[in-house]
């Protein structure tokens, strides 16, 4: 309370304590007024707004991305397999675009309503579902004659599909440790306390993460905070689990066991040589075949599903783009050739450098011109260039600990 205010007040008896109650509240919303005023000047400088990324913010890309891509090829297969029917009666026609667009909907008030963290999961598994079956019927968006297998669809896809894969491996980079962004995450994870599920290992981390914040942090409202979630986190009387054997973990246990086993290192190179190989032997195979289909489409003829191989290449520019991915075929296959003879000799660090570049190669550029032409039907030869993909990464890692 001001002094010099109280001295300025009338004198009053101090009996009278509904004077004194009323000076003193009139004494306290002044200071209190006066406090705001200085601050609601100096927020203009002194608030932030940069962005903060979230903690487990990978994870939820991730799941994002895996719904998505089980959407759109789960969708296609059931059409396909089906004769694709039709929800409909008399003049309506509920595409399952409508579906989608539900389940985003559902997705976008899950964090917006609930604050458990599990809400993260399930909303970014519905946004998966949902932009996948969105995305599905994306032919029909952008064709006057709403032209469900309009062949580019199926490139469109795959492409937003890699600017989300191209996203999860920017969120697999550390995040920035600046003491803000750190304490953000720190009150992301306290929500464990109330669940009861902080664990010895948790606790650990946490505390870790609030002496960095509290070393470095120029705040001084933020030093405090992390002084006093410090000596709450290192009570005795808080509830601390033992570290949990989740499923993942008890997994990726197995999965090494099983192959320090059987998958020694060289069994391991002959396996991921001979897979490089078999991709090699099917970008020949697609070359010779779609070479022989232009030239006699009647007879070698392309695929179904709307695309047959004579159609696109007589369809408006479509054939520089048939004669492209026939070349960038035709030249991953043989860096592929080259790299599994390399692997299958022993020149382990050129093949898996080799192998790398090109299956990334594959991915991010043919196998684009690859949906074009082979439509859905490419998700299996992408599935196998991403396996080989994690094997030439997983034998690596093997390599350089050796």
């Amino acid at each position: 309370m001001s002094n010099d205010l109280l001295d300025d007040l009338p004198a009053v008896p101090y009996e009278s304590d509904v004077f004194v109650n009323t000076a003193a509240t009139l004494v306290d919303g002044w200071e209190r007024a006066s406090r705001h005023e200085r601050l609601d000047r100096r927020g203009a400088h002194d608030r932030i707004r940069a962005v903060v990324r979230r903690k487990e913010a990978r994870k939820h890309v991730l799941l994002v991305m895996i719904s998505m891509a089980v959407a759109v090829g789960v969708t296609r297969l059931f059409l396909e397999l089906a004769g694709y029917p039709q929800v409909a009666g008399g003049e309506l026609h509920i595409a399952h675009l409508l579906w989608g667009g539900l389940l985003v909907f559902l997705a976008a008030l899950t964090p917006l309503v609930l604050s458990n963290r599990w809400a993260y999961t399930i909303a970014a598994i519905l946004t998966g579902l949902g932009v996948g079956l969105f995305l599905d019927e994306v032919g029909k968006f952008i064709t006057r004659t709403n032209d469900y297998f309009y062949p580019p669809a199926a490139p469109i896809i795959y492409v937003i599909f890699l600017l989300t894969a191209w996203l999860y491996l920017r969120l697999r980079q550390p995040a920035p440790q600046e003491p803000r962004a750190v304490m953000y995450r720190v009150l992301e994870d306290l929500s464990k306390v109330l669940d009861r599920d902080l664990d010895t290992d948790g606790r650990a981390d946490l505390l870790t993460r609030l002496a960095f914040v509290h070393e470095n942090a120029q705040d001084a409202d933020l030093a405090r905070l992390s002084s006093t979630l410090r000596e709450f986190l290192g009570s005795d009387e808080l509830h601390i689990l033992a570290p949990p054997e989740t499923w993942s973990v008890r997994l990726q246990r197995w999965a090494r066991s099983i192959a320090a086993r059987y998958l020694p290192g060289s069994v391991m190179r002959l396996l991921l040589a001979g897979l490089l190989l078999l991709l090699a032997c099917v970008a020949f195979a697609n070359v010779t075949w779609r070479v022989l289909a232009a030239f006699d489409p009647l007879q070698w003829g392309a695929p179904a599903n709307r695309n047959l191989l004579h159609e696109v290449a007589a369809s408006a520019g479509s054939t520089p783009l048939l004669t492209a991915w026939i070349a960038m075929e035709g030249i991953a296959g043989v860096l592929l050739l080259v790299a599994a003879c390399l692997l299958a000799f022993g020149r382990v660090h050129s093949a898996t450098r080799l192998s790398w570049g090109t299956l990334l190669f594959y991915l991010v550029v043919v196998d684009v011109l690859a949906f074009y032409h082979m439509q859905f039907w490419a998700i299996v030869l992408v599935a196998v260039q991403f396996l080989a993909l994690w094997g030439v990464r997983y034998y690596r890692r093997q390599q350089d600990r050796q």
